[in-house]
């Protein structure tokens, strides 16, 4: 139980981080799963390091992940940063290797974050990124083809993601009263937010 309150805090902690220094909000940690907020992270600190043009970021596709964290071990490679990624249990919304990596790249950037204090100010995150979101694509996580997520945790946070949205979509309705969309709908009763 203290090891869950542990990663509980830690998730709220690194989507607090996130979703103030990139004006987004990631509701939970599966959704670093693509690797651009770690391209762009690195981009708030290193200018011209991150070939930014080459992240993509509304995707659910995992060779899209790959290709970001591909360009992320380049950046980290030119900036010798001694992070190992994870990339197979990261695009695959693992939570614990999502929640471990994003806290080492957590205390990375805090170390580096001494630098270049100038261009951190002045970074529009939004700008960096043309606008794009870093939510992943509906309906799900990841395409459902041959990459279909594998994540119990990440069905559940997906799941409520999905209910949020429809919270949002349908005023004054009962959700029980909606006409199921899935096999998966007698589970969209079930809520399961990170603190």
């Amino acid at each position: 139980m203290e090891k869950l309150e542990a990663h509980m805090k830690v998730s709220k902690i690194v989507r607090e981080w996130v979703n103030e220094k990139l004006n987004t909000d990631i509701q939970c940690i599966e959704e670093l799963c693509s690797g651009a907020i770690y391209c762009q992270f690195l981009d708030m600190i290193f200018e011209k390091v991150v070939p930014m043009k080459d992240v993509i970021f509304e995707t659910n596709e995992i060779a899209h992940f790959r290709k970001n964290f591909a360009v992320l071990q380049q950046c980290f490679h030119e900036l010798q940063i001694p992070l190992e990624i994870p990339v197979e249990k990261l695009v695959w919304c693992d939570f614990d290797a999502n929640l471990n990596f994003a806290a080492k790249f957590y205390n990375v950037f805090k170390e580096l974050s001494t630098k270049n204090q100038l261009r951190q100010e002045k970074y529009n995150a939004l700008a960096a990124r043309n606008y794009h979101k870093f939510s992943l694509a509906a309906p799900t996580f990841v395409s459902r083809g041959h990459d279909a997520c594998k994540s119990p945790r990440a069905e559940i946070c997906q799941l409520d993601l999905e209910l949020k949205k429809a919270d949002k979509d349908v005023v004054n309705e009962d959700l029980t009263q909606l006409e199921p969309k899935d096999h998966k709908s007698t589970m969209k009763s079930i809520s399961f937010v990170i603190p």
